[in-house]
């Protein structure tokens, strides 16, 4: 049974994909002493260049899909190249 994904892409749909990552000491972390943005800090989660940074592999991009790059907080706009992409 197909996920949302590949449904989105039959209908014709872009997928875009907004990973989050941030740098090992967390420097780049905007909010790293609030609420789940502090949880990533303390937790040393999506860490950039390791597992834990990774889009899982169900959820893989596929030829056609947009990967968001410098997310770094729960919305994917501020730092990033997403409004780029959705002009270009």
């Amino acid at each position: 049974r197909p996920g949302v994904c590949q449904l989105a892409r039959e209908c014709g749909a872009v997928v875009f994909h907004s990973p989050i990552s941030f740098a090992a000491d967390g420097s780049d972390n905007p909010n790293r002493n609030l609420g789940i943005l502090a949880g990533c800090d303390n937790d040393s989660l999506f860490t950039a260049g390791t597992w834990n940074a990774d889009i899982c592999d169900s959820m893989t991009p596929q030829v056609g899909d947009i990967v968001v790059k410098g997310k770094k907080g729960l919305d994917a706009f501020p730092g990033t190249n997403l409004e780029a992409l959705l002009r270009a």
